[in-house]
């Protein structure tokens, strides 16, 4: 698309693991948790949300120079989403980006 940033080289790796959760607990992350959980069931369609989010992988992996693997990612959306969710935010985290603040560099301004 016109005005998107090109996507970095792939070869990068995630900086933290999927099951990694328990790494960044603080108050602010697990009210959001509850929030979510509480929210999620209540959606008419909760496919999307799994749609959306793995909609958003493909796009952190593409800014970030990460292998594309559609297949994985719609699987851990699918079945591990809350896990993959704590990841990706974690590796916004670990690249200088507050995902709570909304604040977000030039380069990953598109997702």
């Amino acid at each position: 698309m016109a005005g998107d940033s090109p996507a970095a080289p792939v070869g990068q790796t995630w900086t933290t693991g999927l099951c990694d959760c328990c790494d960044d607990c603080n108050s602010s992350c697990g009210i959001a948790s509850i929030i979510y959980c509480w929210m999620r069931p209540t959606t008419v369609c909760p496919g999307l949300y799994t749609m959306y989010s793995w909609s958003y992988r493909q796009k952190l992996r593409a800014t970030f120079g990460m292998a594309p693997d559609p297949c994985t990612d719609c699987c851990l959306q699918f079945f591990c989403e809350r896990c993959s969710l704590s990841q990706m935010y974690r590796e916004l985290k670990n690249r200088g980006i507050n995902p709570a603040n909304g604040n977000s560099s030039p380069s990953v301004h598109s997702i």
